[in-house]
């Protein structure tokens, strides 16, 4: 065998060890996320909203918003994550494209995830139509945990109890007690109208 051929041997066999190492570590980091153990948390709404106008009358913004990113975690009595969020339309409040700090109760520690089980933790891509009041720190609360969040998708809007299946059991019932405002498959122009009629009328547009 020439010392061509044996380097060029040689070069595949570590190209194929690296690729082997990859694969290895990519697998372990999927094994990982995938087994995932989901601890949930308990908690009574201070505010129950039964109507868009409740809604409006505490919130600094409406907007429907992309979840972008992680922004950190902390601990105030219970686990905290604040998420980046854009605004892709903007409803009352900052403007189009602008970026805001949602903070949510929960977060992930270890192989931990800890979340509110009818507030399920937001994801990275996920976009919602959000009722949210500005905290001190200038980070966003929506109100009243799922009844302020609303999955928006193809310019529709879903109460969060029928926008997330995995807030139903097998037999496709809702786990928890349902917000007295539902929608489902709402269009957003009719909840825009409402909204801009509400801060027209009460002076705050």
């Amino acid at each position: 065998m020439g010392r061509k051929q044996y380097k060029n041997k040689i070069f595949i066999a570590v190209l194929i060890l690296l690729a082997a190492l990859i694969l290895i570590v990519l697998g372990v980091k999927f094994i990982g996320t995938s087994r995932l153990e989901t601890v949930y948390m308990n908690t009574s709404w201070a505010d129950f909203y039964e109507n868009i106008e409740a809604l409006c009358s505490e919130s600094d913004i409406v907007a429907v918003v992309e979840i972008t990113g992680v922004n950190g975690q902390y601990e105030s009595g219970v686990l905290m994550t604040n998420f980046n969020a854009r605004l892709i339309t903007p409803i009352y409040g900052p403007g189009e494209n602008e970026n805001v700090v949602i903070v949510q109760t929960g977060g992930i520690q270890g192989n931990q995830k800890f979340e509110i089980r009818d507030d399920p933790l937001m994801e990275i891509g996920d976009t919602y139509l959000i009722f949210g009041r500005k905290n001190d720190l200038g980070t966003i609360t929506i109100l009243g945990g799922p009844q302020g969040r609303f999955v928006y998708e193809n310019g529709k809007v879903t109460t969060l109890f029928d926008g997330l299946p995995k807030l139903r059991d097998v037999d496709g019932a809702v786990n928890f007690l349902a917000p007295a405002l539902q929608f489902k498959n709402v269009d957003i122009s009719e909840i825009i109208e409402k909204v801009k009629n509400y801060y027209e009328s009460s002076g705050r547009l």
